[in-house]
């Protein structure tokens, strides 16, 4: 009755802290994939001197001022052309006015939009951005048809992401494979697709990087199929028709190195089943797993079975922590840990006592939102001497944390 009564008051005091200001909204933010390293600099960052006004025409000036009105942002290079254009974070404003504006700068490599009020003309108008490596759809109404002129109009694409296109089906994916260029593809929260879209996905020969998290269509034997795809190196998946045996046929995957699971309706035995396959668990080097509420300490215990592991992300999961103690306990070695994210949980301070040890190659560190760690925890982190990036937003430490010096 007391564990009942522990782990019932537990829950209660995580849900309010996904409530409160620590819990970031599940936008455009985590809808990104891998992004490209920025070629140039946000305009913010850039002095009015440094972006000569014979660079820009007074037109294209005039759209980057309602642009940044907008609250979206602008990526420009040394010289001062513009590169890239975002207008999708959850404080845009934008309209079709906006959007065609954008359409000023035929060569930007860069173009994120998340827009619902534009026509679908004002969108087929992105047909003509030909040099575009990097586009970003949300939310915008755009169908099979439009798509598929924007994605064969664009032979140096790199990186698509698609996110919550009500009216696009398999169809509008059967014009994948005219991209030559695609590396990344995501395809988050697209409710018109089905496993008949892998034979599109199939063709996109140089695809390294996939998401498929929360398509609502999508089957344990669809799933089955992304196994097919040998080129992938990182896999997102989500939602609940991820389960134990989703996991267990992702693990056969030959070349996966990343894995990221969200949402999902997984148990404990969720490790069990990725560590079943001992080629994926010696080569997997970054493993996430966000909302998942079959994620616990006890389960974590089994990560000492993935010796190549760099990189944990842990979000929105009731954890105490106690994971860590057990892999210090049962360590003959330490973890190849470089980036530790650990967010929205119950860790205290005593939770880190053993990451010095466990961790010694720990760079980055993210523990925002677990409201037990406070100031006493600095004196653990400046124990780990790579340390050189650590987030305690929303945390108890109200002083500045600085890197141990050389």
């Amino acid at each position: 009755m007391k564990t009942f009564l522990s782990r019932f008051l537990m829950l209660l005091v995580w849900i309010a802290t996904l409530t409160g200001p620590g819990c970031r909204e599940r936008d455009v933010a985590d809808a990104k994939v891998d992004p490209a390293p920025a070629r140039g600099v946000a305009v913010d960052d850039v002095p009015e001197a440094a972006v000569p006004p014979d660079r820009l025409t007074e037109v294209q000036r005039a759209v980057c001022d309602r642009v940044v009105s907008a609250g979206g942002s602008i990526e420009w290079d040394a010289d001062g052309y513009v590169l890239g254009i975002d207008l999708a974070s959850d404080r845009v404003q934008a309209d079709d006015a906006l959007v065609r504006d954008v359409l000023q700068f035929p060569h930007l490599l860069r173009l994120h939009l998340t827009i619902s009020d534009v026509m679908p003309e004002t969108l087929e108008g992105l047909a003509g951005l030909v040099g575009l490596e990097d586009l970003l759809l949300q939310a915008a109404p755009i169908d099979d048809a439009g798509l598929t002129s924007v994605l064969r109009s664009m032979p140096v694409l790199r990186r698509l992401t698609l996110r919550r296109l009500s009216r696009v089906t398999n169809a509008g994916l059967a014009a994948l494979p005219a991209c030559p260029q695609l590396e990344v593809v995501a395809l988050i929260e697209m409710s018109g697709i089905t496993g008949a879209a892998v034979e599109s996905l199939r063709g996109v020969e140089r695809m390294r990087s996939l998401d498929v998290r929360s398509c609502g269509q999508l089957t344990t034997a669809d799933f089955a199929q992304l196994v097919s795809l040998p080129g992938l190196a990182e896999l997102k998946v989500g939602g609940p028709a991820v389960t134990d045996q989703v996991l267990a046929i992702l693990a056969q995957h030959p070349a996966l190195t990343s894995l990221s699971v969200d949402d999902a309706q997984i148990t404990p035995a969720c490790l069990q089943q990725l560590s079943g396959s001992p080629e994926l668990a010696g080569r997997l080097r970054s493993l996430s797993f966000a909302r998942c509420f079959g994620v616990t300490d006890e389960s974590l215990t089994a990560l000492r079975r993935f010796p190549a592991l760099e990189t944990l992300a842990l979000r929105e999961i009731m954890l105490a922590g106690s994971f860590l103690q057990f892999l210090l306990d049962d360590a003959d070695q330490p973890l190849p840990l470089r980036t530790l994210t650990v967010t929205n949980a119950f860790f205290t301070d005593e939770s880190l006592v053993p990451l010095p040890s466990l961790c010694p190659e720990l760079t980055c560190l993210d523990l925002s939102g677990n409201q037990g760690v406070t100031n006493a925890a600095l004196d653990v982190l400046r124990q780990l001497p790579s340390l050189r990036e650590v987030k305690l937003d929303n945390t108890g430490v109200t002083q500045a944390w600085t890197p141990q010096t050389e």
